[in-house]
């Protein structure tokens, strides 16, 4: 034991470490303070933005507040995508009832073309038209004669098929009158446009000739949603009076695909291109007289405008031999008319 152990102050050489006799007696931070645990922590938690919530989005110059979803932007045809995600319910419903009414197969009924091919419409987004908006499109169901066609006609309508075209379009477009989108039994694969009865009608038969056309319900439903599209060119071809040069089943398909593909969704005009690519193999004979397209023009048309659009993405239809060089290098510019031409005839009815 050191005998003169506290007879000098702490500190000097030798001696050994003593208590601080003032531990704790002054703030934090001074030197040789312990450090002592915070009295507060854990006192405070994170708070909600009071505001959250409270501004409508997409106001102009209004910025993002914390926990409030940043608004999304709408594309161009931003509408499409919803009734797209709609079709591919409605396929996979529509096949189930095929597979019911043992359509789903692959025998060939007498093989009938779709009237027409694709149609023009750009949505908008509910607003004011430049144009007067004096009609609306309205769903119609016309029940089936046939008992094979009655649980697909059941199905159709559960889903809400043609609400859901109808509440889409007059979403998107003003009309001079009123319009019905119709489900029939036509007697043979159709889809048509009737002037005199302002009526776009999708038959029974085109659902079941398309399932022995395609093999999944995604291309079933894509295709259908073409063909309606197409249709819906030749409405609006007649209820505007737009001015259509050369044909008007070429500029309907011209139209359709780039409404599918504005709208994000060029996996619908893949659909309608097997769809025409598959017909083609079935016709037994060619009919120049007809006033659409031959099959193979319509499906080759296709893969070329959806190239066009964006060559970088779509290079594989040309480096797998799907769409012949020649004609690639004209794609481009026929998807930018395209585009174009219909942007300005479609503006002054599109709801902005």
């Amino acid at each position: 034991m050191d005998p003169n152990a506290g007879a000098y102050p702490p500190g000097q050489p030798g001696y050994p470490p003593q208590p601080d006799p003032n531990a704790g007696a002054y703030p934090p931070g001074q030197p040789g303070y312990p450090p002592q645990p915070d009295p507060n922590a854990g006192a405070y938690q994170p708070q909600p933005d009071p505001n959250a919530g409270a501004y409508p989005p997409g106001q102009p110059g209004y910025p993002p507040q914390p926990g409030y979803p940043a608004p999304v932007k709408k594309s161009k045809a931003g509408l499409i995508i919803g009734l797209v995600l709609a079709l591919i319910i409605v396929g996979g419903g529509v096949a189930v009832a095929l597979v019911a009414m043992g359509s789903s197969n692959k025998t060939s009924p007498t093989v009938v073309g779709p009237s027409g091919t694709a149609t023009p419409s750009k949505t908008g987004t509910g607003g004011q038209a430049k144009q007067p908006d004096r009609g609306d499109f309205k769903a119609v169901y016309e029940a089936p004669a046939s008992a094979k066609y009655q649980e697909l006609a059941t199905t159709i309508k559960q889903v809400r098929f043609m609400e859901l075209l109808a509440e889409w379009l007059n979403e998107s477009l003003a009309l001079p009158t009123d319009v019905k989108v119709a489900m029939a039994e036509c007697g043979q694969p159709n889809a048509f446009y009737s002037a005199d009865k302002k009526a776009i009608v999708i038959c029974y038969e085109m659902w079941e000739f398309a399932a022995q056309l395609l093999d999944s319900s995604d291309d079933i439903g894509n295709a259908l949603l073409f063909l309606f599209v197409h249709e819906l060119g030749h409405a609006v071809i007649d209820l505007y009076q737009l001015p259509v040069t050369g044909r008007e089943e070429d500029a309907a398909d011209g139209a359709a695909t780039v409404i599918m593909i504005a709208g994000d969704s060029p996996e619908i005009v893949v659909s309608a291109a097997k769809f025409f690519d598959s017909l083609s193999t079935r016709r037994v004979e060619l009919n120049f007289a007809d006033e659409h397209s031959l099959d193979q023009q319509r499906f080759y048309n296709m893969v070329c405008w959806l190239y066009g659009s964006n060559p970088t993405k779509y290079k594989n239809l040309v480096t797998n031999g799907t769409l012949p060089q020649a004609r690639a290098e004209r794609c481009p510019d026929e998807y930018k008319q395209l585009e174009r031409s219909w942007d300005k005839l479609l503006e002054p009815y599109i709801k902005n």
